[in-house]
């Protein structure tokens, strides 16, 4: 059963992108909608912009059976979405199941979005995602960090990811942007390496370069191999729904404040 629905959006960063209309997400089984939700609750998608959305649907007994997945819009203000990542988290059947399921991914700006024929289209379809294995090639990193909501969550001191391999290879990633880090601000960063296995990363670490002190909230992490035009195998290699609540600290190089660094992921093998 499917417990939450995540959607993971970002807004071209050219001018007219955004919209005051509302996004919507339709999950489909053949002919029947099983899913079409409109989310009144999200802030104005502007453009730039990255947004960190939770749909709740643990009382509805959802079976994970779908064919389709779109996103649309509800209103007449067009939008031009850059990018939209969609997963759930669900009870496992089995000891040992994932309880993370890719569903679908769309990664660049193509199509506008408008309920008015003239300015866009209703609703466009997603390219599916996979699970992957361990032994999928890693092609692109999916980094998703959303900050604390409480006023003092956010930070202006640069934060950054580094990610190694077994085989020596190092990438810093920098979390940039003006509202990556801001109280509630969501960070989407997605971008190639030079492919790489699965078993073949090493750690990832969060670290940060100031006093200013920064509380995320979540963070998430999926390496991904594009293996056909329409299709992804992803893998989840960091994901911490709810930072606090998993005992990881407030981040600062003052020791007081909190941590430096905090390693998100290491491989012993």
């Amino acid at each position: 059963m499917i417990r939450k629905i995540h959607l993971a959006l970002k807004t071209a960063n050219i001018r007219n992108a955004g919209t005051n209309s509302k996004a919507v997400l339709i999950i489909g089984q053949e002919n029947w909608d099983l899913i079409q939700h409109t989310f009144q609750d999200a802030e104005e998608l502007q453009e730039g912009k990255s947004h960190f959305l939770t749909l709740d649907v643990a009382e509805r007994n959802l079976q994970l059976e779908y064919n389709y997945v779109r996103l649309g819009i509800r209103g007449a203000d067009a939008w031009l979405p850059e990018f939209a990542f969609v997963w759930v988290e669900k009870e496992p059947q089995y000891e040992g199941d994932p309880v993370i399921q890719p569903l679908a991914l769309k990664t660049y700006a193509s199509e506008t979005l408008s309920v008015t024929e003239k300015e866009g289209f209703l609703s466009i379809p997603l390219s599916r995602a996979y699970y992957g294995g361990f032994y999928n090639k890693i092609q692109f990193f999916l980094i998703i960090i959303k900050t604390g909501d409480s006023k003092y969550a956010g930070t202006q001191s640069p934060v950054w990811l580094t990610i190694r391999t077994k085989k020596q290879v190092v990438v810093n990633v920098p979390i940039h942007g003006a509202d990556a880090t801001r109280y509630g601000g969501t960070y989407i960063g997605n971008f190639g390496v030079e492919p790489f296995s699965y078993a073949d990363l090493q750690s990832i670490e969060l670290g940060i370069d100031g006093e200013d002190a920064w509380m995320p909230e979540q963070v998430m992490i999926f390496g991904y191999e594009q293996q056909y035009a329409e299709q992804k195998s992803m893998m989840p290699v960091v994901y911490i729904p709810d930072w606090k609540g998993m005992g990881l600290p407030q981040m600062s190089t003052d020791p007081k404040e909190g941590s430096t660094l905090v390693k998100l992921y290491q491989a012993y093998l």
